[in-house]
């Protein structure tokens, strides 16, 4: 066979591998259209998913559609951040995807409405990463509170955090009922590969073809320090107990870092999500109440669920939600900005 033979018959397997891709794309596409996510989710050594430090990603919900862009803290950012004066004293403020303003434009989170609050006073760094609990926001003021030096970090405590932080390996409640750290997993080495290469992230955000594929491969993978529950923790009374190690160890780092603690709950029972996945986390925000623990160890606490701003919320839901999402919309994330101001106007 000659190389002429050869080539042509190279060509044609590469053709028909791309006609076949094609032909697939066309089918997913006008059959079973997906939303196409960018990736902007990293792992760090210790196991912590944290957000990319740079550049932007897209994210589609049904007719929604955002582009986030990201700062050097591993941060959201807006373009309206880029203003600011280098220098300004910084507010940290870390949360799960309700707090990162998931679905949500520039301008339109809570996060984004404090900024412009404090436009002239600080400069606001949302570190908040979508999945995240109480063990993973405790495991980045860890890691990154001694680089930013914030003035103040405001954790937004969120549906599921103590559930997620039950099956989450980056602590463990030891015998002695000390917390202490896990043994993070290794790195997926193809996550690193596809998430330093810049075609994977163009198809990502075009192709309905890959993000089906993307979606099953997901089902079966852990971004992020995941695992089974904890047996040592895995009932109310050690997740209460664990719950409650994980914010004394906060309220510690934040003191060695120089920064001032403010807490503010949005994990109201049955307005957002109403969810089994919520037990452990109930669980605690009753107990903790009922010991007042949070004034009974100096970490200022704000329920937004009982200010005014809220009122409407607890009565009309779904006027403050994404349709069949269940995060924020626009009027769901500037009522949880306005009790914000009210709980921290109350002091």
């Amino acid at each position: 066979m000659n190389w002429t033979k050869k080539l042509y018959n190279i060509a044609l397997v590469f053709s028909s591998v791309l006609i076949a891709l094609l032909l697939a794309e066309f089918i997913v596409g006008s059959f079973f259209p997906q939303n196409l996510n960018g990736s902007w989710i990293l792992e760090h050594d210790s196991g912590l998913a944290i957000n990319k430090k740079k550049g932007t990603s897209k994210s589609q919900f049904g007719e929604r559609k955002v582009s986030y862009r990201f700062g050097e803290y591993h941060n959201r950012k807006t373009k309206k951040q880029e203003s600011l004066q280098g220098g300004m004293p910084k507010i940290l403020v870390v949360g799960d995807s309700l707090t990162f303003g998931i679905y949500l434009p520039d301008g339109k989170t809570y996060i984004d409405r404090l900024q412009e609050h404090f436009q002239n006073e600080y400069e606001i760094i949302n570190a908040a990463v979508g999945g995240w609990g109480t063990s993973d926001y405790t495991k980045f003021i860890e890691i990154f509170c001694a680089k930013i030096k914030p003035e103040h970090i405001f954790i937004y405590f969120s549906f599921g955090d103590i559930d997620r932080s039950v099956v989450s390996y980056l602590y463990t409640l030891n015998d002695e009922d000390q917390i202490e750290t896990g043994q993070a997993n290794n790195k997926s080495k193809l996550k690193i590969f596809l998430n330093n290469n810049p075609l994977y992230q163009l198809l990502l955000e075009n192709s309905h073809l890959l993000q089906m594929a993307r979606g099953v491969f997901l089902r079966f993978t852990n971004i992020g320090a995941r695992s089974t529950p904890q047996e040592s923790i895995n009932n109310f009374s050690r997740s209460f107990m664990f719950g409650k190690k994980l914010f004394l160890k906060i309220k510690n780092d934040s003191k060695q870092c120089g920064t001032e603690l403010k807490v503010f709950n949005i994990a109201w029972d049955g307005i957002v999500i109403n969810s089994e996945l919520d037990d452990h986390t109930m669980h605690f925000l009753r107990e903790a109440n009922k010991e007042r623990f949070f004034s009974e160890n100096g970490i200022t606490f704000f329920d937004l669920i009982k200010t005014k701003t809220m009122e409407e919320v607890l009565v009309n839901r779904e006027k403050f939600i994404i349709p069949k999402d269940e995060h924020p919309n626009e009027l769901g994330a500037e009522r949880i900005f306005l009790a914000t101001l009210e709980s921290l106007n109350s002091q």
